[in-house]
């Protein structure tokens, strides 16, 4: 006897049915090698079945295969997290949690590569290099310690005043760099530039003897078609942010 189950087609049961003396018709059917597709299928279990050799060994083979897919998922998820994890911390500056250099130069060669792309419309955005003016004093007068704490709290500014789509990193000593996607305004980048001066400025510590820390800043306005080397666009904006140092410091100039 062959019986197919309406509604799976591929499983099926075979058997033999025999008439006794009474005529009570007795029917011993069994998924035969579909056993394995009916358990998965069906969600069926040892109560499921009588103790047979066949049945028991294919439902243990199964919840084996089950347990190994479970612990394989389990440490394949594992494993990607450990691996995003790995790539966050080396492009993470660990004093100021800012990108470091690495993650800067990441973020813009994927903002380079989608202007160049055919496929989307390329985006406009403006870089600002930023140095902070007398920060050696600090180290010199107050020590290390001091330091360190003024350049997480300038971390903590840039993170307030950037939008969550921006980059700000720490790229070495005292100099930041930003990544403002979209900004073209020069009225609106001079505003958000002075906000961040005011800012910095707020953060000079008392004590230093006669000096202010403040922060100069030079800024490049890149649109399409302009150079797609990242070590280009970082050298204007550096050259722009020499032209503030020469300008007096505690300014921008935007290129």
């Amino acid at each position: 006897m062959f019986l197919r189950v309406v509604q799976s087609r591929d499983l099926v049961l075979r058997g033999h049915g025999v008439q006794v003396d009474d005529g009570t018709l007795l029917v011993n059917l069994g998924f035969g090698i579909g056993l394995h597709r009916a358990i998965r299928a069906a969600s069926l279990t040892d109560d499921d079945f009588a103790p047979s050799e066949l049945a028991m060994e294919l439902l243990f083979l199964h919840e084996a295969n089950r347990g190994v897919l479970t612990e394989l998922s389990r440490f394949n998820a594992q494993l990607a997290q450990s691996h995003e994890l790995a790539v966050l911390q080396a492009q993470t500056d660990a004093l100021t949690g800012l990108q470091n250099r690495r993650g800067l130069e990441v973020a813009l060669s994927m903002l380079l590569r989608t202007a160049d792309s055919t496929d989307e419309v390329a985006q406009p955005f403006a870089i600002a290099h930023l140095d902070l003016d007398h920060f050696k004093q600090v180290n010199d007068q107050l020590g290390h310690q001091a330091g360190d704490d003024l350049l997480r709290a300038v971390g903590a500014v840039l993170r307030a005043h950037i939008r969550k789509a921006d980059t700000a990193a720490r790229v070495g000593g005292d100099e930041f760099v930003l990544i403002l996607r979209g900004m073209t305004s020069k009225p609106a980048l001079l505003h958000l530039a002075e906000r961040i001066i005011a800012a910095i400025k707020a953060l000079s510590p008392p004590e230093l003897i006669d000096l202010q820390v403040t922060a100069s800043l030079g800024i490049l306005v890149w649109h399409p078609g302009g150079s797609d080397q990242p070590e280009q666009i970082l050298a204007m904006a550096d050259k722009a942010l020499y032209l503030s140092k020469g300008a007096g410091r505690g300014c921008a100039t935007i290129l």
